[in-house]
């Protein structure tokens, strides 16, 4: 007899255990989660085809998460910053593309010994996945610390951007890709492709937005906002993923939309928090956790130490010159990069994508997605450390984990 109401609340109750031993080590507890969920993973104790149940879990948890990240993007903050967030995205993305490229080219090509055109092919693809940020990650540290300030606006702002600056520049390296394995196809297609899933991502936000707020305009107490909410939440993530757009830049453009035109959002953002966010997050990334490989991470271990190292570098300098050329915050120059390594998903997404998609020779397209599985798996375990001590350094981290988890100000009732 299946019983997978047991499992879920064996997993809750191990995402108890590691919060509490996260409070008492002083770690972030996204990681404490995320191994969590690595170890029962290897223990194998779990029913056939748990995981495969849960999808539905991880897809409603992506489909609030990105609601929640976009609700945290307020037009007069990113007012403040100006231009700078568009420079320091698009210069930490593509120095670390960059970067990754060139890195995991020259170790496939002089160490591995690949024949130049695959291993150019493999870089290019490497490099266009690397850039990409894992946004439940970064918004469950934001919360947890209780972060506020314009490092924490714009990483988020950042974080909300990648995705569909990712989805972009991985059409254009899979055409070029292809190209180089003798596919036949055009790029102009392939961005074009790209861009009709962005385009009708944010298309199908702000149309959320907008019968959303006609609706909730009708109501008055904070409790009933929540059916009208969550059913536009699916319906944007599940319309999204039917014509195979991007749901969770859906749910960010509608979050994002509704904070700058709901003047009651600050109710709705509290009430989704207080009541969902820690059921969801400890859900998330406990399932995150149970489909690390811990086998894969020796098979390219020089591959991907070179993609992370590679990665890292270009995130932190990336941000770094941008800032700088920009006469940012000092803590905006050394803590934005530091802040930008949590990776999963999206790129794991991505991945299996090109397998599927490309005629790699050989064993070349497992590589790849070993590549990218070894490389999240350490990214998104360390990447909350990072995360969590640059908002610290940056002097925007008010912990308080006995208080309500959020990111937002108190609620103003008479606004």
């Amino acid at each position: 007899m299946e019983t997978p109401l047991l499992w879920i609340g064996i997993l809750l109750l191990a995402g108890f255990g590691s919060e509490f031993l996260a409070e008492r080590l002083g770690l972030p507890g996204v990681s404490l989660f995320i191994l969590t969920g690595a170890i029962l993973g290897t223990l194998d104790f779990l029913p056939d085809g748990f995981l495969e149940q849960t999808e539905i879990i991880v897809e409603l948890a992506l489909a609030i998460i990105g609601f929640l990240i976009g609700g945290s993007l307020e037009w007069s903050r990113l007012r403040k910053l100006g231009n700078l967030v568009f420079r320091v995205l698009f210069s930490e993305f593509y120095a670390a593309t960059i970067m990754v490229a060139i890195s995991t080219f020259l170790i496939a090509w002089q160490v591995s010994a690949l024949p130049w055109n695959v291993a150019l092919a493999l870089a290019l693809v490497l490099g266009s996945i690397a850039a990409a940020t894992a946004p439940a990650a970064t918004l469950a540290v934001v919360h947890e610390q209780r972060a506020r300030g314009p490092l924490t606006t714009i990483v988020l702002s950042i974080v909300a951007a990648d995705d569909g600056l990712a989805l972009i520049t991985f059409s254009i390296a899979t055409a070029g890709a292809g190209m180089l394995l003798g596919y036949e196809g055009t790029l102009f297609t392939s961005i074009l492709e790209a861009l009709r899933e962005v385009g009708l991502s944010v298309l199908l936000g702000l149309l959320g937005a907008l019968v959303l707020r006609l609706v909730l305009r009708r109501i008055q107490q904070r409790e009933t906002m929540l059916l009208p909410t969550f059913t536009v939440i699916l319906l944007c993530s599940g319309l999204a993923a039917y014509l195979e757009a991007g749901g969770l830049l859906a749910c960010m453009v509608l979050g994002m939309a509704l904070v700058n035109t709901y003047r009651h959002f600050d109710s709705l953002y509290s009430v989704i928090s207080d009541s969902f966010e820690s059921i969801i997050f400890t859900l998330f990334f406990i399932l995150s956790g149970m489909h690390i490989q811990w086998e894969i991470l020796g098979g390219v271990w020089l591959l991907a130490t070179g993609y992370f190292v590679a990665r890292m570098m270009g995130k932190a300098s990336g941000a770094y010159l941008a800032a700088r050329y920009s006469h940012a915050d000092p803590v905006i120059r050394k803590y934005t990069g530091l802040s930008l390594m949590p990776q999963a998903g999206v790129a794991l997404g991505l991945a299996l994508q090109a397998r599927t998609g490309l005629n790699f020779p050989g064993n070349v397209a497992e590589i790849l997605l070993s590549v990218v599985i070894a490389t999240t798996t350490v990214s998104e375990l360390l990447g909350p450390f990072f995360t969590r001590k640059a908002l610290i350094l940056a002097g925007e981290s008010h912990s308080m984990r006995s208080s309500p988890i959020s990111a937002r100000e108190p609620v103003d009732h008479e606004r």
